[in-house]
Order: C-alpha cells, then sequence, then structure tokens
C-alpha cells in the first residue's frame, strides 16, 4: 500500500492510517517494533517530517509508544475491568490473555487512625500494609497500596503475608484460612502522579491517573480490607452496563 498525492488527504495522515490499518489487522501486533523513520520514508516514499507527524498523530491515539534508544513499538491495548465483578489483579489480567506480575515495595505492620476510620475499626488497630507494583507483560501499570485488619485475619494468614513473594496472590492467602471474601465497595476518580508514583511507573510528573479506593467486606459483612490503587490512565479503564430501572 502507497500514499496517494493526488488524494486530497495529507500525507502524514494517509501514512498514518495505513500504519494504523496494519495494527488492526494484526500485521503489527502490540509489543512489536514498527519499521524506523528511515524504513518507513523509504517504503513509502515520504519525507522524515511527513513520517514523524504520522507517527506523533498515533502515539498522541495510543497506538504506539517510543522508547528512547529502542525504537517505536504497538501500544498494548487499554485494560478494562468490568464493574461489578470483584477479581483480583492477577485473575483479571490473565482472563484476558495477558501475563501479570507483582513486585512487592514493602511490607509491614503500623497503626493508621485514618484507615482505621475507612474499615470502622478502633483507631488503635494494627494493619498489615502490603504495597506493591502491578506490571502486565513486563511493564509497570499500576500501584496496590493495600491495608488489611489483623484483628480479623487468622494470624496464621497473617505471617504468611509478611512473608510472602511476587508470585503469590494475597487473595489466595486469606481464603486459604477460612475468610470467605463477599464484596466490596469502591470508588474511582482522576487524579495526576506525585513524584513518588511517577518513579515507581516510570513516568512523567503529572501524568493522568485513574485512582481507585476500594473497601473490602467478609461473608459476614466484616471491612477487612483497604486498598488504594493507581493506574496509569493510558493503559486502563473501567467499565460498566447500567440497567433503566
Amino acid at each position: 500500500m502507497k500514499v496517494d498525492r493526488n488524494d486530497h488527504l495529507p500525507l502524514y495522515i494517509q501514512l498514518k492510517n495505513i500504519i494504523e490499518n496494519k495494527i488492526k489487522e494484526k500485521d503489527w501486533k502490540p509489543g512489536d517494533i514498527i519499521p524506523s523513520e528511515k524504513e518507513l520514508q523509504k517504503q513509502f516514499e515520504v519525507s522524515r517530517i511527513t513520517v514523524r507527524q504520522a507517527v506523533k498523530e498515533l502515539e498522541n491515539e495510543g497506538l504506539v509508544k517510543k522508547k528512547q534508544g529502542k525504537g517505536t513499538y504497538v501500544s498494548f491495548p487499554k485494560l478494562s475491568h468490568e464493574l461489578p465483578n470483584l477479581t483480583s489483579f492477577t485473575e483479571d489480567i490473565e482472563s484476558k490473555g495477558l501475563n501479570p506480575e507483582s513486585k512487592i515495595i514493602s511490607i509491614e505492620k503500623l497503626i493508621d487512625s485514618e484507615i482505621a476510620e475507612k474499615l470502622g475499626a478502633n483507631s488503635k488497630t494494627v494493619f498489615l500494609n502490603v504495597k506493591r507494583l502491578r506490571l502486565i507483560n513486563g511493564e509497570a501499570v499500576g500501584i496496590h497500596d493495600c491495608y488489611l485488619d489483623t484483628n480479623i485475619l487468622d494470624q496464621k494468614a497473617v505471617h504468611e503475608i509478611k512473608n510472602m513473594d511476587n508470585e503469590t496472590s494475597l487473595y489466595d492467602i486469606i481464603e486459604k484460612y477460612n475468610i470467605t471474601i463477599s464484596h466490596a465497595d469502591e470508588t474511582l476518580e482522576g487524579g495526576i502522579s506525585d513524584p513518588y508514583v511517577s518513579k515507581l511507573l516510570g513516568i512523567k510528573k503529572d501524568f493522568p491517573l485513574l485512582i481507585l479506593e476500594r473497601i473490602t467486606f467478609t461473608d459476614n459483612n466484616e471491612a477487612f480490607e483497604f486498598v488504594k490503587m493507581h493506574y496509569r490512565a493510558d493503559k486502563y479503564k473501567y467499565s460498566i452496563r447500567l440497567n433503566r430501572n
């Protein structure tokens, strides 16, 4: 396929459409490196400026992403989490045929009166705080900051969580020790990254984020978990079906 110099569309738009079509037709799949600027120039007989404009348009639409010194690759599609399903990160990502990973940032016991208030617990409650970096196919997409009420969890579960590795599912441990996870209340809002989040996710400061807060309950209606999640807004979206009563 070539650009048509007699077409009314600018050359960079034509080139952009050609590349976009190759991505949609799976000729170039997520994670693939697209041809270099020089290769695109030669293949489509266009200028360097035309190529750069076309790639910039694709980058603005989230279809491709540049990596300094490595080239431009096809982006992974924005992941959709369908509400109101309560699933773990691992379950959610694996269901889409992708590879989820977690990297533990820290695990510690602490007392936090604000977290206690959110969960309706005593202000002196000891929480187990588990911070993890979430990755999909090797790319950091989010941070989970989880607080677990140690008064509700079995102490064997607390011990196992304190010593968990990156491969372990937190919910698997919790449910292993006779806690049945029933439901959760979740809020979602937009935000921007601070320096700490930006560094962990490898993004610029003030990068758009989806910020979620979740309170999770047992089948006895006890609030045992508070989680604050930061997701890259260019990698994640939430969807919900609304029924008219």
